[in-house]
C-alpha cells in the first residue's frame, strides 16, 4: 500500500538514488534524467525514452513525469526521436561529505603524527593544569593507569569501556582510605545501611532531585564501584577545588531526601555526644553547688572560656591545663591535705602477727615487731605473689585474723610462719641485691612492661637508706636469721617491742638482760655496754661525737643549776607525713609509704597503667586500691576508665580530635565565636539538670552516659543556617569521607653508594 504522505511511482516522482556518489548535471534545474551517471561520474543519457515495439509498430514510453507520450513518436528504426545532449554529472552531497571526512581524518592523523614526533608532544596532550595539591605530579601514569600503554590504549580508555577502578587504585597510592575506600563515604556498606535505617524518612525533596535519584542505580549507591573520578575531576587549574560538592550531589544518593536544611533535614540524634567525657566533671553540681559556695566564689570561673579553649583548627573545645583550671580547688586534695587517713600509699610494710601465740606454740619466725598491726598492702601482696607458694598460703589462711592466732590450728600456724619468712626474705633481697630484686618480683607478676624505663618509674627512686633503717628497727638480726633459716636451722620467735632510738635497753644489777633478750647474751657481763655501743655509739661521750645536753660545764662557775633543772624542752618536730608535704617516700610506724608529688604523679600513674589490664589477682588489687574513691592522689576522682575488648584504658587526657580522622559531622567553634560572645555558648549548650551524669561512670563502658547538657536540635541551627543568612550547604557541616586519612609518602629514592662522591 502506498504511503499517504508521498508517492514514489514513475508517474509522480523521479527515481531518486541517495546512495549514489554522482547525480545528473541537470538536477539543479529540475531536469535530471532518469538513468543518471554511472559509478565513475559519466553521463549515460541518450534519449528521453526507450520505445517499445507492439506488433509492427513502435510505441513511445516517455514517462508522464517528463510530459508523457510525445507527438512525434519513435523513429522508423525504433529509436527515440527526442535525443538528450550529454551533461556534466556532479558529486552528490553524500559523496562530498565523505571526501571532506576522509581529508579531515587524513590531515588530522598527519598532524598528530607530526605533533607526536616533536619533543614537546606532552604539552599538546595535557588536558589542563593540575590543582595545587597535585601540581608536583610530573608523570601522567602516576594517576592514569593507561598512560603507560601507548596511544592505542589511551584512545581505548577515552572512547571505550574503561574500568575506572584501576585509576582509583592509583589514587590510593597517596591517599590511604581504608579497606572500603570505594564504598559510599568509605564506610562498610553494612554499617552505612544501619545508619540509614535510623534516619527518619522525608518526602520534601524537589522533583529534580527525585528524578536524579531515580537514575542512580543501587550499584552506584551501595556497591564498591564508586570511582574517585566520579566526584573528583582534575585539570581545571591550580585554583580549582576538586573536593567541592553540591547539595544535589549529596542528596541524590541518600534514601532520605529533602530540599532545604530548614525543611526536611532529619532530626539530630544525641549530637554532639557519642560517649561520656574522659574526665568526670559535673557542670551542674559545680555551678549550682560548689561554685555557689561563698568560700569558693573567688575561685569560680566567670565564663566558659575561663576553662575551655578551642582546639587547633577551631573544631572541638578542649580543657585548659590542670594548673589553670582545677589546681586551685583540687591541688590540696591530691597532695592529701586534710585527709583523716594516711596521706601516703602503703607500699612496703609488715603485716601484724600474734607473735605471743607463735612463741607459745613453738613456731619460729625470728624477730617480729610487737606493734605491727596493719594488713599486707596491695603492693606487698603483688611482690610476694612472684612466688607461686604465696597464693597457697594466702588461700589457706582465708579470713584468719593474724593478730589473734589463739584458735588457729597447727596447719594454719605453719602457713603464717611461711608468710612471715617470705616477707623477711623480700627485705633480705632488698638489702643484698637492691632494687634489682624488686624488678625481678615485678617482672613475675606484671609481665612485660611497655618500656624498660617503666621499671624505674614503678620503683620511684626508693631510697635504700630508708629501707635499711626500717630493717634495722624492725628486724635487727634479719641478715643472720634468713641465712640460718635457709640453712635449715631453727630460729626462735622473738618480740621486738619498739625501735630503739634515744635510749639503751634497760639493765639491772645482773647485766644486760633486756639487751640480751633482743640480741643474744655473749657472756660479756662485765662490759654490758660494748654490744650496744658497737651498734649505736658510746652514749657516755667516749668518742666525743654525742651531744650531752644535760652535762654541766665545769669551767663555768656562773651556771645556775636551779635554772638548768627547770628548763622544759619542747620537741619541735612535726609529724612525719607533714615533713613529707612535698611528696615522696617516708616511713611511718611499720610501713614505707609514698605520698603523691602533686598532680600527674609518675609513680601512681605508672602503677595504674601497669596494673590496669593485668589478669593477676594480686596486681588487680593495686589497680583497685589506686583508683578507689578517696585513694591518695585522687586519680579516680576525675579520670575515667574505659574497658574496650577486655583492656582497660585510663583517660589521663581530655578528649582530643584526631585531625586525620574524619567524621560525618564537623563544626567550627571559632567561626561562631566571631558572631556570638562568650555568653553565646549557652545558646546551643543548655544544662540538663534532670540527667544523672554521675551514673555514667558506674561502669567501664564509655558509651553508657548521661550528658550534663541537652542535645542540640536542628531547629537551633536552622535559625541562622538558611538561604540568605549563614547558608545551608551540606558540606558546611558534613564530610564525605568518614575514615582515618593517612597521607602515604611517595616513593623516595635513596642515594646509592655508587652515587656518593
Amino acid at each position: 500500500m502506498d504511503s499517504p504522505l508521498q508517492k514514489f511511482d514513475f508517474r509522480n516522482s523521479l527515481y531518486e538514488r541517495p546512495d549514489k556518489d554522482w547525480v545528473c548535471g541537470r538536477a539543479a534545474d529540475g531536469n535530471a534524467c532518469q538513468i543518471g551517471p554511472d559509478k565513475g561520474g559519466h553521463c549515460r543519457a541518450t534519449a528521453e525514452c526507450v520505445p517499445m515495439r507492439e506488433g509492427d509498430r513502435w510505441r513511445c514510453k516517455r514517462s508522464a513525469f517528463y510530459g508523457g507520450t510525445c507527438a512525434e513518436g519513435p523513429n522508423p528504426d525504433g529509436s527515440c526521436c527526442r535525443t538528450i545532449p550529454p551533461c556534466q554529472p556532479v558529486r552528490s552531497w553524500r559523496a562530498r561529505r565523505g571526501v571532506a571526512v576522509r581529508w579531515t581524518v587524513g590531515l588530522t592523523l598527519g598532524l598528530l603524527l607530526i605533533i607526536f614526533s616533536l619533543p614537546e608532544r606532552l604539552n599538546f596532550l595535557s588536558p589542563g593544569e593540575l590543582s595545587q595539591g597535585h601540581a608536583a605530579l610530573a608523570h601522567c601514569d602516576t594517576c592514569h593507569s593507561s598512560a603507560g600503554g601507548g596511544i592505542r590504549q589511551w584512545i581505548g580508555a577515552a572512547v571505550g569501556d574503561f574500568d575506572h577502578s584501576s585509576d582509583s587504585a592509583q589514587c590510593s597510592g597517596c591517599h590511604e582510605m581504608g579497606p572500603d575506600a570505594l564504598a559510599a563515604h568509605s564506610v562498610n556498606p553494612d554499617v552505612l545501611a544501619a545508619l540509614t535505617a535510623e534516619m527518619t524518612p522525608s518526602s520534601s525533596a524537589p522533583l529534580t532531585i527525585k528524578v536524579a535519584a531515580a537514575l542512580m542505580t543501587q550499584e552506584h549507591i551501595q556497591g564498591d564501584g564508586l570511582a574517585c573520578s566520579s566526584c573528583h575531576s582534575e585539570h581545571h587549574g591550580s585554583d580549582a577545588d576538586i573536593a567541592a560538592f553540591s547539595d544535589a550531589n549529596c542528596v541524590t544518593c541518600h534514601q532520605v531526601k529533602f530540599g532545604q536544611f530548614s525543611d526536611g533535614h532529619p532530626p539530630f540524634s544525641g549530637y554532639p555526644n557519642d560517649r561520656r567525657t574522659h574526665l568526670f566533671f559535673d557542670h551542674v553540681s559545680h555551678i549550682d553547688k560548689h561554685f555557689a559556695d561563698e568560700d569558693n566564689q573567688a575561685l569560680a570561673p566567670n565564663a566558659c572560656n575561663d576553662c575551655h579553649v578551642t582546639q587547633t583548627g577551631g573544631g572541638r573545645m578542649v580543657l585548659k591545663p590542670y594548673e589553670e583550671t582545677c589546681n586551685s580547688c583540687h591541688g590540696g586534695q591530691i597532695a592529701g591535705d586534710g585527709r583523716a587517713t594516711a596521706k601516703g600509699i602503703a607500699v612496703l610494710g609488715l603485716p601484724g602477727l600474734d607473735v605471743s601465740t607463735l612463741i607459745e606454740r613453738g613456731i619460729g619466725i625470728g624477730q617480729w615487731p610487737e606493734f605491727a598491726e596493719e594488713e599486707l598492702s596491695a603492693f606487698m601482696r603483688s611482690l610476694l605473689a612472684a612466688k607461686e607458694e604465696f597464693a597457697e598460703h594466702e588461700a589457706a589462711l582465708g579470713d584468719l585474723d593474724l593478730l589473734d592466732l589463739t584458735d588457729a590450728d597447727d596447719a594454719q600456724l605453719g602457713h603464717v610462719a611461711a608468710l612471715a619468712w617470705m616477707v623477711k626474705e623480700l627485705f633480705y633481697d632488698l638489702e643484698s641485691r637492691g632494687t634489682a630484686a624488686l624488678a625481678e618480683h615485678l617482672a613475675e607478676t606484671l609481665g612485660e612492661l611497655n618500656h624498660p624505663a617503666q621499671h624505674n618509674e614503678l620503683l620511684a627512686a626508693l631510697p635504700p637508706d630508708m629501707v635499711e633503717a626500717a630493717r634495722l628497727d624492725w628486724f635487727p638480726s634479719l641478715l643472720e636469721e634468713v641465712q640460718r633459716h635457709a640453712a635449715g636451722q631453727d630460729v626462735d620467735s622473738v618480740v621486738v617491742e619498739a625501735p630503739i632510738k634515744a635510749k639503751k635497753p634497760t639493765t639491772d644489777d645482773d647485766g644486760d638482760e633486756d639487751f640480751d633478750a633482743l640480741f643474744g647474751d655473749d657472756g660479756a657481763d662485765e662490759n654490758t655496754d660494748e654490744d650496744f655501743d658497737a651498734l649505736f655509739g658510746d652514749g657516755d661521750g667516749g668518742d666525743g661525737n654525742e651531744l650531752d645536753i644535760s652535762a654541766s660545764d665545769d669551767d663555768d662557775d656562773d651556771v645556775d643549776e636551779t635554772e638548768s633543772s627547770e628548763f622544759e624542752y619542747e620537741d619541735p618536730r612535726i609529724g612525719v607525713e607533714d615533713r613529707a608535704g612535698a611528696g615522696g617516700w617516708y616511713r611511718e610506724d611499720y610501713q614505707l609509704r609514698y605520698r603523691p608529688v602533686g598532680h600527674a604523679d609518675s609513680f601512681i600513674r605508672s602503677w595504674i597503667e601497669a596494673s590496669a589490664s593485668s589478669e593477676h589477682v594480686a596486681v588487680q588489687g593495686i589497680f583497685k586500691e589506686l583508683t578507689r574513691d578517696g585513694a591518695p592522689g585522687a586519680c579516680g576522682k576525675c579520670h575515667s576508665v574505659d574497658e574496650v575488648d577486655g583492656e582497660r584504658i585510663i583517660n589521663w587526657q581530655v578528649r582530643q580530635a584526631d585531625p586525620n580522622h574524619k567524621q560525618f559531622n564537623r563544626f567550627s567553634h571559632r567561626a561562631h565565636f566571631n558572631l556570638l560572645d562568650q555568653e553565646g555558648c549557652m545558646t546551643c549548650h543548655a544544662f540538663n539538670k534532670e540527667s544523672d551524669y554521675a551514673s555514667s561512670f558506674d561502669d567501664t563502658d564509655p558509651h553508657t552516659f548521661a550528658s550534663n547538657f541537652h542535645s542540640l536540635s536542628a531547629e537551633t541551627c536552622a535559625q541562622c543556617h538558611q538561604e540568605g543568612k549563614a547558608g545551608e550547604s551540606c558540606v558546611s557541616c558534613h564530610n564525605y569521607h568518614v575514615v582515618e586519612i593517612k597521607p602515604a609518602m611517595l616513593e623516595q629514592h635513596s642515594l646509592s653508594t655508587e652515587n656518593k662522591q
